[in-house]
C-alpha cells in the first residue's frame, strides 16, 4: 500500500488483544438497522437522529457491505498482512495465539481464511459447549496483498467499496464501543482511473466495558478538546485504482465532529 508517494504498512493490522471482535455484549452486539442517510451526505451531515438510532440498534452497517456479528462465546483474532492458504494461516498461529489448540473447524471465504481454536487446551472434565473459541484470520492474498486489491480491473467501484466496509471491520471494530457505518461514498479519486472512497463511522463506546482500552476518543482525539461523553463521527478515506486495484491510504480513523448524542443518556 503506498501512502503520498512512500511504502507503509499493510492496511490490516491486529485488534487490541484485550479487546478482541465479535460476539460482544451491550450496544456492539450484531446487526442493528438504522436510518439510511441520503445519498451524497457527507459524513458531518449525519444527523444526532441517525447516529442515536445506529448507536442503540448494534453494530448497524449498511446490508451491502461487509458485517460479520460472531457466536456467542466466540472472539476473533486478526493477523496482519495476508496468509496464501490454511496452512500458511495455521503456521502463524503463535504470532496471535501461543497457546491456542485447533479444535479442527476452518472456513474458506470469498475475502479471508479461518481456523478455530481454543485459547486454552480442554483439561478433563471441561465442557467443549462452555469453551471460548477464536476464530483467527488472515485476508486472503488474492483478495487483498497489502498493496493490491485482486480481481482488477474492477468494473465498478463496488468491490472497493466493499474493501473499505471490510477494512473498517478488521481494523477498527470493538466490542462495547457502540460503532456503526453510517455511509459509503465514492467519488473521482483526482486520477485517471482513481476513485476515493470514503467511509463514515461513528463511536460511542459503552459505559458498561470501561477494560476496553482502544474503544472511545484517542489520546490525539482527547487533545483537541474532545468531550468523552459525546459520540463521535470518523472518516477512513482510501484512493483506489479501478484498473490496477492499488489502494491508497489517504485518512485513518480521522475525527469529523462530536455528535449532541450523550453516552450518558443513552440506555443500557
Amino acid at each position: 500500500m503506498t501512502k503520498h508517494g512512500t511504502t507503509v504498512l499493510p492496511l490490516l493490522l491486529l485488534l487490541p488483544a484485550a479487546c478482541g471482535g465479535g460476539g460482544g455484549e451491550g450496544r456492539s452486539g450484531g446487526g442493528g438497522a438504522h436510518d439510511e442517510p441520503a445519498a451524497g451526505v457527507s459524513c458531518s451531515d449525519h444527523t444526532d437522529e441517525q447516529v442515536r438510532a445506529a448507536v442503540t440498534g448494534g453494530v448497524a452497517v449498511p446490508p451491502e457491505l461487509y458485517s460479520d456479528p460472531l457466536p456467542a462465546k466466540s472472539v476473533s483474532g486478526w493477523l496482519d498482512g495476508c496468509v496464501d492458504d490454511l496452512d500458511h494461516l495455521e503456521q502463524r498461529m503463535p504470532e496471535r495465539f501461543s497457546t491456542g489448540v485447533a479444535t479442527g473447524g476452518s472456513a474458506d471465504g470469498e475475502t479471508y481464511l479461518q481456523i478455530s481454536l481454543y485459547i486454552r487446551p480442554l483439561q478433563p472434565g471441561d465442557d467443549p459447549d462452555m469453551a471460548t473459541v477464536v476464530r483467527l484470520r488472515g485476508t486472503k492474498c488474492s483478495y487483498f496483498d497489502g498493496e493490491r486489491l485482486g480481481g482488477a480491473p474492477l468494473d465498478d467501484p463496488g468491490p472497493a467499496e466493499s474493501f473499505a466496509a471490510y477494512s473498517w471491520f478488521v481494523r477498527h471494530y470493538l466490542p462495547g464501543a457502540g460503532q456503526a457505518v453510517l455511509g459509503v461514498a465514492s467519488e473521482d479519486g483526482g486520477r485517471d482511473d482513481g476513485r476515493s472512497i470514503r467511509l463514515c463511522s461513528v463511536e460511542a463506546p459503552d459505559v458498561q466495558f470501561p477494560e476496553c482500552e482502544g474503544c472511545g476518543p484517542t489520546g490525539a482525539d482527547v487533545g483537541r478538546d474532545f468531550d468523552l461523553d459525546l459520540a463521535t463521527l470518523y472518516e477512513d478515506i482510501w484512493v483506489i485504482g479501478l484498473a490496477t486495484g492499488e489502494v491508497s491510504e489517504v485518512a485513518v480513523r480521522e475525527p469529523v465532529r462530536q455528535t449532541g448524542v450523550r453516552l450518558s443518556e443513552l440506555p443500557p
